[in-house]
């Protein structure tokens, strides 16, 4: 990736029968902030990467960090729930899903070289469903508020996690919201918010 000065791609991993579309950043900033907080305290160095799992047509999405040397904790913590429920892992004896067995399974199935990963878009990323709106990935345009409303911090958040930090900014200093749709025919490119002239 380096070499070919690629800093995300995509690629699509099946497990059983849930098809996941993962995006392997790494250049994880600013996306590192909308990771969850862990369950333990741990001493970690600095992640130097990011995955973002996406099951293909569901609702469910979790990241993990990158640390130096490629590796990433398999511990999943309240997401495992969610997880087993997403892959629907359960067995009617109750067998518990296998975690170091699914991302073994994962890792196997890595690509090797670029050739086997696609570019990655804004409207290919994994939304987490806290994200504002998550349902909403399509990009409309931008609105400015009237001086007696405020862009809020979650439409801040999104729009950040999708345009990045300067377009989050421009929108913070101008009072201005991103405006997304479920609807892919309705999509507009995304690109940064209008400045007025002399800003």
């Amino acid at each position: 990736m380096v070499a070919n000065n690629e800093r995300r791609v995509r690629f699509n991993w099946t497990n059983g029968a849930v098809k996941f579309s993962v995006v392997f950043i790494i250049d994880p900033h600013p996306f590192l902030k909308h990771l969850p907080a862990p369950d333990q305290k741990m001493n970690r160095p600095a992640p130097l990467a990011l995955l973002m799992f996406g099951v293909v047509g569901g609702g469910y999405a979790f990241t993990k960090p990158v640390y130096p040397g490629f590796w990433f904790d398999t511990f999943m913590g309240p997401d495992l729930p969610l997880l087993q429920q997403a892959l629907r892992s359960d067995s009617p004896a109750g067998k518990p899903l296998d975690v170091n067995g699914f991302f073994a399974d994962f890792v196997s199935h890595v690509p090797t070289a670029l050739t086997h990963t696609e570019a990655v878009q804004w409207k290919d990323l994994p939304w987490r469903p806290d994200v504002e709106e998550a349902d909403k990935t399509y990009f409309l345009g931008y609105r400015t508020n009237p001086s007696t409303s405020h862009v809020t911090a979650k439409n801040l958040e999104k729009t950040e996690l999708a345009a990045g930090e300067l377009a989050a900014k421009i929108c913070r200093e101008l009072n201005v919201s991103s405006c997304w749709t479920a609807d892919p025919v309705q999509a507009k490119p995304l690109g940064f918010p209008p400045v007025p002239h002399g800003v």
